[in-house]
C-alpha cells in the first residue's frame, strides 16, 4: 500500500508537468480519480500550484482520495483548479478509515 501511495504522488508530480508542457493541446483538462488515482490528481493539483501553473486544470473530480484532511494542502490542490474541484467519500469507508486514522 505504501508503495501504491508513493507512486500515486510521484505520477502526480509527473502529470504536472506533462501538463505544464501543453501534452494536452489547447484543449480544457477535466481530471476525474478513484482512490489512487485521486490521489494522483490530488499531487498533481498541488505540484501545478507550488509551480504557479493555475488554472491548466478546468476541474477536478476526486473520489475516495486516501489523503488526509489536512485544510491547507486542500488549499492549495484547489487553487490549481480554474472552476470545481469535488472531493467525493463515504463516512462508511472503511477501507479509507482503516488506512487513514
Amino acid at each position: 500500500w505504501r508503495v501504491a501511495l508513493r507512486r500515486a504522488q510521484l505520477g502526480g508530480r509527473i502529470l504536472a508537468h506533462m501538463l505544464m508542457q501543453g501534452a494536452h493541446g489547447d484543449r480544457p483538462v477535466m481530471l476525474i480519480g478513484f482512490s489512487i488515482g485521486a490521489r494522483l490528481i490530488f499531487h498533481c493539483l498541488l505540484e501545478l500550484n507550488r509551480c504557479g501553473a493555475r488554472g491548466l486544470v478546468e476541474s477536478a473530480v476526486l473520489l475516495g482520495t486516501p489523503v488526509s484532511a489536512n485544510e491547507a494542502r486542500w488549499t492549495q490542490a484547489r487553487a490549481a483548479v480554474a472552476g470545481r474541484l469535488v472531493n467525493a467519500f463515504s463516512t462508511n469507508d472503511w477501507v479509507l478509515g482503516v488506512v487513514f486514522r
